[in-house]
């Protein structure tokens, strides 16, 4: 009388067991690395014995099918572990002899990279300014002579060029020299009431020296509306830098000249460093050049397209790097351009 498919598979299970463990006392010290990848493929390959068997569980009737599978599960758990025990004595299964791969060890975390402290700073004021309203202006850093001088109130001959050594290209265009050049590019586009951020390189013919290099980072501000006033730009920037430096500070402004604001100044905090009691960062004076800043010159509303009767603005543009020097204590601005990881990775 004929087996029926589940005495018949059951059947073929213990058998493929037994061929298995008398064909390993047979080879006994013999099995090496060619030999185990063989045994591995002709009972656990695809086209395997144990998968020729498998495939023949759907002749079983249903009610069969889980007590074979209980079996069948069984011994393809006892085959694989006898196989893979001749694996770690033959190089854990792999065709080349390395070492095997314990996948219960924990993993080795790869290397990040991390944004350059510039970078870093560059987006801490985005934020700052988002959060405040303000939209982000772009413009290129290759720039022509209107934006970067003529819109800003300094004409071909005016003294105040001198202070920017530039960067000259030919057709009339040349190394950006400020980041205001920004700002007349998108008051241009723009009616009132505007606030623009912008954030980018600038260049001017600087030899390199511990507080100079021939390109910089510069993040220079407009805001534009009826009645505004030194007030709001005091109440701004005093606002912004203690965001950045993330303490209190106090803040001053000092009468200066910029041919592009009318009144000018320049902006101060007081030292981060020895908490206005005098150092060598500060100079001993308790205070903290930031940059220049004012009310836009009624010149600059003119060139823009603004009537200076009905709106004004206020003004600001300071390097980027100074506050991040300020902030980590450093005292080189080459370092950031050095690409020293025992430097970078300190951010």
């Amino acid at each position: 009388m004929p087996q029926s498919p589940k005495n018949d598979i059951e059947q073929q299970l213990k058998t493929l067991e037994t061929q298995l463990e008398t064909q390993l006392k047979k080879l006994g010290a013999q099995i090496n690395q060619e030999i185990f990848m063989q045994l591995k493929n002709t009972y656990l390959g695809r086209n395997g014995k144990l998968a020729e068997i498998m495939k023949t569980m759907k002749q079983a009737a249903s009610a069969d099918r889980p007590a074979i599978g209980k079996i069948m599960n069984t011994v393809k758990t006892n085959i694989e572990q006898r196989i893979a025990a001749l694996g770690n004595r033959t190089g854990g299964g792999s065709t080349t002899g390395q070492a095997p791969i314990d996948l219960t060890a924990p993993g080795t975390t790869p290397k990040l990279g991390k944004n350059h402290p510039i970078t870093q700073m560059i987006y801490a004021i985005y934020d700052i300014f988002e959060s405040l309203n303000f939209e982000i202006g772009e413009g290129p850093e290759i720039e022509n002579d209107w934006y970067n001088f003529d819109a800003l109130n300094m004409p071909t001959d005016h003294p105040a060029r001198d202070m920017q050594d530039t960067f000259v290209l030919p057709e009339n265009l040349l190394l950006r020299t400020q980041m205001t050049a920004v700002s007349a590019r998108e008051m241009e586009q723009r009616k009132p009431p505007v606030r623009i951020i912008s954030i980018g390189k600038t260049f001017r013919r600087d030899p390199a020296d511990i507080s100079h290099t021939p390109m910089f980072h510069q993040f220079d501000g407009i805001m534009v509306d009826e009645h505004i006033n030194m007030g709001h730009l005091r109440g701004l920037l005093h606002t912004v830098m203690e965001r950045i430096f993330e303490k209190k500070l106090r803040v001053r402004f000092r009468i200066s000249y910029f041919p592009f604001v009318e009144p000018g100044a320049e902006f101060d905090v007081s030292c981060t460093i020895c908490d206005q009691k005098g150092c060598p960062t500060c100079k001993g004076t308790g205070w903290l050049e930031m940059g220049g800043c004012g009310m836009l010159h009624p010149k600059v509303l003119e060139n823009v397209g603004y009537d200076p009767m009905k709106v004004q603005g206020l003004a600001f543009g300071f390097g980027v790097e100074r506050p991040v020097m300020i902030k980590y204590k450093i005292s080189d601005i080459r370092l950031f351009y050095q690409n020293d990881l025992r430097f970078l990775q300190q951010f």
